[in-house]
């Protein structure tokens, strides 16, 4: 159904504008809203005090369900995916807890706000976006299409 990929394969940079017609919002595997929406997800890549970093900025938060900028530190991949991470090393979220295990923490000191994502699911259909997916910290799951 996706592209898949070489999974663990560190990647540095990725650019796009990616238009949404659609969105879900799940929370412990169950749908718990979703609807039509026109919002535009662009993804820059910039340098905050030297480091290569990735911001997605969204046109919209859906009523405040993500935040309309969020950076990521790290880009990795995953069988069916391009995955962007933020994992803060201070996190007691216990997702980002163990995705540093197996990534490492791509950052120090840094809380998140509950509707900013610590990683960014980027699936691909024939080299095209077809979907986005945020996991935010507050325990959502954001899936935009």
């Amino acid at each position: 159904m996706y592209d898949t990929f070489e999974p663990m394969q560190e990647f540095e940079t990725i650019e796009f504008s990616f238009q949404v017609n659609n969105y879900e919002i799940w929370n412990n595997a169950k749908l718990i809203n979703k609807g039509n929406c026109n919002i535009i997800f662009t993804c820059k890549n910039q340098v905050i005090q030297n480091i290569n970093k990735t911001n997605i900025v969204t046109s919209d938060s859906l009523n405040g369900s993500i935040k309309q900028s969020n950076i990521f530190d790290k880009g990795i991949t995953s069988n069916d995916r391009l995955v962007l991470l933020n994992l803060p090393e201070n996190s007691s979220n216990e997702k980002i807890q163990m995705l540093s295990q197996i990534y490492g923490v791509t950052r120090k000191d840094y809380h998140l706000n509950n509707n900013e994502a610590y990683t960014c699911g980027i699936f691909l259909r024939n080299s095209n976006i077809a979907k986005l997916s945020f996991n935010l910290y507050g325990g959502d799951l954001l899936e935009v299409y």
